[in-house]
């Protein structure tokens, strides 16, 4: 690319690189100059004007940000129309945005040419919401710099895990002290967060706060037929021994993980009893408020796996209140 002033009596084909008013009309940067705009540069007493060829080994910004912008979209993206040299993804459904971050950097590391900015990976996105933009910052770049940023990035590093409709079983738990107010509450909080990522609550079961009703109540809800089990204690699991992962285990289950990088949320609990993940909630998740449940559940919704270590990963960005 060659860039710089241009005689006007050369500059046919130029991409302009400034914004230029001439004679009340205005020649916006970007524009390829033809005939009728040098006339009115010349009209307007210029002699020389300021922009950019595109060379035989170049490609536009608009080409190159179109290539880059196709690699990078893997399933559930589409894309925009190249303007201005850049490029937009967008989701194509309602679900968590998967990233690989580190390809992205490395894509960012090739040349200052060629950018990529994307949303915060594992957010939960909406149908034809924005999630990437690629940007060329000069109006050509070399084919071979695209070409190294794409294989730098390697094959779509950022698609969209959709949300599957699932039923959804809740276990709630009473001391002598709780409330009938305190379980509408904690089971009208469940409901909208699970039908907030697309699935439905479907069997309640209730019962005291004890190793007999609690052992007794999982397999009642995990008869309705739900792939994934929360269970809201009346009092915060503190242990893997304490009393809620026991009767987990003596229903079959087995523990996964215990605590997590989150703030609120480091007391939920991860296990699994056969096929079915079982999530029992830290105290927050009786609130609305963004915790470390909904990093979690996000991904389950979306069948994305989590391992324990996913969890522990979860610790940039885990600091939510």
């Amino acid at each position: 690319m060659i860039f710089g002033a241009v005689p006007l009596e050369r500059a046919e084909g130029l991409i302009l690189a400034h914004t230029m008013l001439v004679d009340g009309h205005k020649l916006i940067k970007g524009r390829r100059l033809g005939a009728d705009d040098l006339d009115a540069l010349r009209a307007a007493g210029l002699s020389e004007v300021t922009g950019c060829m595109v060379g035989p080994g170049d490609l536009d910004e608009n080409e190159a940000a179109r290539e880059v912008a196709q690699a990078l979209a893997g399933e559930g993206v589409k894309l925009s129309p190249a303007s201005t040299g850049r490029c937009n993804l967008f989701s194509r459904h309602h679900g968590v945005l998967a990233i690989d971050a580190e390809r992205i950097g490395r894509l960012n590391r090739v040349d200052e040419a060629v950018t990529t900015a994307t949303a915060q990976p594992w957010s939960v996105v909406e149908p034809g919401q924005r999630v990437a933009t690629v940007k060329i910052i000069p109006f050509a770049v070399e084919a071979g710099i695209v070409h190294a940023a794409i294989a730098a990035a390697g094959t779509t590093p950022i698609r969209i895990h959709p949300f599957r409709p699932r039923p959804v079983g809740l276990v709630l738990t009473a001391v002598p002290t709780t409330s009938q107010a305190d379980l509408d509450g904690a089971a009208a909080v469940a409901r909208q967060r699970v039908e907030g990522l697309g699935g439905r609550l479907g069997r309640e079961v209730r019962c005291p706060h004890n190793p007999e009703a609690l052992e007794q109540a999982i397999p009642q809800a995990l008869e309705g037929g739900c792939e994934l089990l929360l269970i809201s204690g009346a009092l915060v699991t503190t242990d893997r021994r304490d009393m809620v992962p026991d009767a987990i285990v003596r229903a079959g289950g087995a523990i996964i993980h215990f605590g997590m990088p989150a703030e609120p949320g480091n007391m939920l609990l991860l296990a699994r009893i056969g096929e079915v993940p079982v999530l029992v909630l830290p105290s927050c998740a009786r609130s609305q408020a963004l915790n470390g449940l909904d990093l979690i559940l996000r991904r389950i919704m979306a069948d994305i796996p989590v391992s324990p270590r996913s969890v522990m990963e979860m610790g940039v960005g885990g600091l939510l209140d």
